[in-house]
């Protein structure tokens, strides 16, 4: 058993990769980061993400693409409530979610700890939500553990948009969200080849 799937879906999911401060986006398919950190929640420990993201190869498959929906936010930040001044200063920023989604991920690594990661998600230590912490999965999130040869395998038939991590040597797309310092909130490259839905 090599392979584990989880099933992502909710109301609101929120996966950013390119932005941060003013504009948070969100990417259309869950990122490698947003995942472990998810995993990392339910073990208990946020740090495990680092050593998750090497250790597992993801794979996604689009159940439901969802909707963009565009949030306008205000904050209580910058310079002066820094400072804790008697007017702190208000900055307006813009939110992006996914609508509706629903995702299918495969994970390829150790059966041990595929197992371990098992019991985590039945049994999580921390809150488990679908990359921003206000997004609360509408299903739970395992799905089953069962054996493939490679990630394209476990995600046919390909009837929907589908990404499968590769090596750097195969080419492919290039994403910059695996886990590289929790901490510093870093990340890593690597890349992911793109499947379309067979006709």
């Amino acid at each position: 058993m090599n392979t584990l799937f989880l099933h992502l879906e909710g109301v609101l999911q929120a996966w950013g990769e390119e932005s941060r401060y003013i504009v948070r986006n969100t990417a259309p398919l869950p990122t490698k980061s947003g995942v472990m950190g998810l995993l990392a929640q339910a073990l208990g420990d946020p740090e495990a993400a680092l050593f998750l993201s090497s250790a597992l190869r993801m794979g996604v498959k689009v159940i439901k693409p969802g909707t963009l929906l565009r949030d306008y936010h205000t904050v209580v930040g910058g310079t002066r409530a820094a400072h804790r001044a008697i007017r702190p200063e208000t900055l307006i920023t813009y939110r992006y979610y996914l609508a509706d989604a629903a995702f299918r991920v495969a994970l390829q690594g150790h059966p041990t700890l595929l197992s371990t990661l098992v019991a985590a998600l039945h049994a999580p230590q921390k809150p488990l939500y679908l990359g921003r912490r206000c997004c609360v999965p509408s299903v739970p999130i395992f799905e089953r553990v069962d054996a493939y040869p490679d990630l394209r395998s476990a995600l046919a038939p390909l009837d929907g948009l589908t990404e499968i991590e590769v090596a750097p040597s195969l080419g492919g797309v290039y994403r910059m969200d695996a886990v590289k310092d929790v901490v510093a909130h870093t990340f890593a490259p690597r890349y992911v080849q793109l499947f379309q839905p067979e006709a």
